[in-house]
């Protein structure tokens, strides 16, 4: 069925040639050009998959014919492809080449491994003195010499080239005489060819990416963006980093800063838009913007789709994190509804040494999305699933030796622990400078927008199976309903590596499970954990607990 299947798209291809077609006489097949019969009917199948070379097919033999009918070329069946786009591949005592329209040895037959070809392009590799080089070869003749690598991406070759330059400079010394300093250098070096088209257009730079049907080209400071099936330049500037979205392409020109200056185009290059940062990528339909010192989520042209602010944070339950006038709020990253409840962000200063370590992972936050972008490009490349960038919660209140304290929690089983402050300015516009952690009180807000109840805790913990620690002096444990459960009030309580909280009241231990209940009560002296049983560490090392095996 498959060799049946292939013959058939031989004769099929007679249907949409340019000027070649075949004809059938007692079961035999000729070639007409342009309506002209130019050979008689005397083969057994033919393929036309060039303009000016056809293929054709007689007992153990394949002929390569001219538009006159005259033969170019023939050869054994298993030693040749088919003719199309300038070439043929040949196969001759193990090795590989190709002939080109005149039915010369267009390709050197050398290579023990079969060519690549895409288009009017074929790319050859052999091996040297144990290295592996390519030859890349056009419809006219040899186009890259020595290439390290070749790659074919969506309708385009990437050439990869390694070039050594000569140096040499008068290293000037002291009293001494000049000393002349010789070597040689790596340049590697980038071209990218379109390889279906009849005319070769090539782009040689530092870098070149494939991203859909687009060609990205960077050399120096100047990226450029190619179609590949328009044959032509979209958009060219001094991009760090152009994005290719669904209706638009981004061309960046600053990927260091807080944000980056934005030029938004159209698929086709016309400038839509030069007023905006872009801060982070959500996903492919949405970003953060920055206009005019605030921040807002946008469509992929720029529009507004939330409130502006002075910055938005992550992503938790469906809940963004959204800071304005030194609060913090939470949003819904859909609807864009914000909840009517707001937090001071609270900020406290820091020694110089930690202040230069914080600027220095925001910094670098930033540049690990930069490399993160890139990689996306590969894995769109791929059809992978490309990773989501990081937002920055506290870029907008950065300032030299101070560190954030509280900016906002995730939401666990829906409830966030929210910190309350009460000397806080709800006019201010800049966060609150703190002196004294212990100052402050939490409680928990539901995704709802409804806080758990009126207290204000010294610390609390997030919420499991429906449970939480919070401490106002003591340590409790209270339900969703903010009652706390009775017989829990604890001096001390830590949790362990098995996900069990050893608690102490007045001087003697007990346990709670990860469920909250009280599995050993607090009469015992320190407690200790091996091969799955807590003891009692003092005396005869008496087992109190023995973990569950379903646990």
């Amino acid at each position: 069925m498959r060799s049946l299947f292939i013959i058939l798209t031989l004769y099929h291809f007679s249907a949409y040639s340019q000027g070649f077609e075949s004809f059938n006489e007692a079961d035999k097949f000729g070639i007409r050009y342009n309506n002209t019969p130019i050979t008689k009917a005397k083969f057994d199948s033919l393929a036309f998959q060039d303009d000016s070379v056809a293929t054709a097919y007689r007992k153990k033999r394949v002929y390569f014919l001219n538009t006159a009918g005259e033969k170019i070329y023939k050869t054994k069946i298993d030693r040749a492809e088919t003719f199309s786009s300038g070439t043929a591949i040949l196969k001759k005592k193990g090795s590989y080449g190709a002939i080109n329209r005149d039915g010369d040895i267009h390709v050197p037959i050398r290579s023990t491994r079969r060519p690549e070809k895409l288009g009017v392009m074929v790319a050859v590799e052999y091996g040297e003195d144990f290295w592996t080089f390519y030859d890349l070869y056009g419809r006219f003749g040899l186009v890259e010499r020595f290439a390290d690598s070749i790659k074919f991406i969506n309708g385009w070759v990437i050439v990869y080239t390694n070039t050594t330059r000569n140096y040499h400079y008068k290293d000037k010394r002291f009293l001494r005489k000049d000393k002349v300093v010789n070597g040689t250098l790596d340049y590697p070096a980038v071209s990218a060819y379109q390889g279906l088209t009849a005319k070769c257009m090539a782009y040689k730079a530092l870098d070149c990416r494939v991203i859909e049907d687009y060609l990205v080209v960077q050399e120096n400071n100047t990226t450029t963006v190619v179609h590949n099936h328009e044959n032509g330049k979209i958009i060219s500037g001094p991009f760090k980093e152009v994005i290719i979205n669904k209706n638009t392409i981004y061309g960046l020109t600053d990927t260091i800063q807080f944000y980056h200056n934005l030029v938004i185009y159209s698929k086709t290059g016309t400038p839509l838009t030069d007023d905006l940062g872009l801060v982070a990528i959500i996903d492919n339909n949405r970003s953060i913007f920055e206009k005019d010192s605030l921040q807002f989520i946008g469509d992929e042209f720029g529009k507004p789709l939330s409130p502006f602010a002075d910055g938005f944070g992550s992503l938790y339950n469906g809940l963004r994190i959204m800071y304005k006038n030194g609060r913090y709020t939470y949003m819904n990253d859909s609807t864009y509804e914000l909840m009517p409840l707001s937090w001071p962000v609270i900020v406290q200063k820091v020694n110089t040494r930690h202040s230069t370590f914080n600027a220095g992972r925001f910094v670098g936050t930033k540049l690990k999305n930069f490399v993160r972008r890139i990689g996306n490009f590969g894995r769109i490349l791929i059809g992978a699933k490309t990773k989501q960038l990081e937002t920055y919660n506290w870029s907008t209140y950065f300032e030299e030796n101070v560190e954030m304290v509280e900016y906002g929690r995730p939401f666990y089983n829906d409830y966030a622990i929210v910190c309350y402050y009460d000397q806080a300015d709800s006019n201010s516009s800049k966060p609150i400078m703190l002196s004294n952690k212990n100052d402050l009180r939490y409680n928990y807000v539901h995704t709802s927008g409804k806080l758990l109840n009126d207290n204000k805790y010294i610390k609390c913990r997030e919420f499991r199976n429906g449970k939480a620690w919070v401490y106002d002096g003591y340590w409790h444990i209270i339900d969703t309903t903010g009652i706390e459960l009775p017989e829990m009030k604890f001096n001390q309580m830590k949790e362990d590596e098995n996900g069990y909280f050893i608690v102490k009241q007045e001087f003697n231990y007990g346990i709670v499970d990860p469920y909250m209940n009280l599995v050993v009560p607090c009469k015992y002296g320190y407690l200790k954990f091996k091969d799955n049983h807590y003891y009692e560490f003092s005396g005869d090392q008496r087992v109190v607990y023995e973990i569950p095996v379903d646990e």
